[in-house]
């Protein structure tokens, strides 16, 4: 990782600098979900974006939750979710001007493992079977102690929530969520891969499955903090390697404390108040984040 680009707003460009999630389809189109201003899918060849939003069917034009399902995409909004069937909007639910199946609206995770589509939302868990076109739904909060969800993952065989931030293991068996503790007040769980993760106030936190049983074993890297989100996020490319951010940095993944820490080429932050030139230095001073120089060598 040498260098870093940038996307920001600009016609026929991103629609919003404000991103709420990603995701990558099975042709390697980048999503970009925003608050507000939809949806935003840029090309595989990275020259152009396209935009998604109401006009073409989508619930709600504020994104909360996406799903890869090849070059088809679920798309979690804070009015239901919709299927981007690789070409356009192929349906929503709730249908306009139908009853809510879900408690809530708000999606906060989409999963789908086998021919069952799993969603969480601010209010529990619900599941409904493709081969029956999503027509009836049903409830799973049993052994949740809260069912304001956070968030739902996958490793492909097994499946979390995180909730009250607590982490729960769903179990096919018994159908009820148990317990999972060891990874601290969690604030965000993530899928990458087929690897399982999740950030909390220790740090960050690998599911591992062991022949003597599985568990949550501390990868190093930054904590979260007392905001709602808890200020990190975290992923796992392809190749197992660990990355997070904290404020504007980016940590990756070493075998030893601390991670190195890599910043983009650009200003501590974007409030920028005051700019002086130098020679050939020039320094930026921001509300928040500090001053930052740029020079040449």
């Amino acid at each position: 990782l040498d260098r870093f680009e940038s996307y920001t707003r600009e016609p026929g460009g991103l629609a919003s600098n404000n991103i709420t999630t990603l995701t990558f389809d099975r042709s390697h189109r980048l999503w970009v979900g925003t608050p507000g201003a939809g949806l935003n899918r840029l090309s595989v060849d990275r020259t152009t974006w396209d935009l998604v939003n109401a006009f073409d069917g989508l619930p709600s034009d504020s994104v909360t939750a996406l799903r890869a399902d090849g070059d088809s995409v679920w798309i979690g909004t804070t009015r239901g979710i919709a299927l981007w069937d690789g070409q356009v909007i192929r349906g929503a639910v709730p249908d306009p001007g139908s009853v809510s199946p879900f408690a809530s609206n708000v999606i906060r995770g989409i999963v789908r493992l086998g021919d069952s589509l799993f969603v969480a939302t601010s209010a529990g868990v619900s599941v409904a079977r493709l081969s029956q076109q999503l027509a009836t739904w049903t409830n799973l909060n049993q052994g949740l102690f809260s069912q304001d969800i956070g968030g739902l993952a996958t490793d492909g065989r097994q499946m979390f929530v995180s909730a009250g931030l607590t982490t729960y293991l769903w179990e096919p068996v018994s159908h009820q969520w148990s317990l999972v503790a060891g990874n601290g007040a969690v604030k965000r769980l993530r899928d990458d891969w087929g690897h399982m993760t999740s950030v909390s106030s220790l740090g960050c936190y690998e599911w591992v499955r062991e022949s003597s049983g599985s568990r949550w074993v501390s990868i190093g890297g930054p904590s979260s903090d007392n905001t709602p989100d808890g200020g990190a996020e975290f992923a796992v490319d392809p190749a197992n390697h660990a990355w997070a951010s904290a404020g504007p940095t980016l940590w990756e993944q070493a075998p030893t404390l601390p991670w190195p820490q890599r910043r983009p080429p650009a200003p501590a932050g974007n409030d920028v108040q005051n700019v002086l030139i130098d020679g050939s230095r020039v320094y930026v001073s921001t509300l928040a984040d500090g001053v930052s120089v740029a020079y040449d060598g």
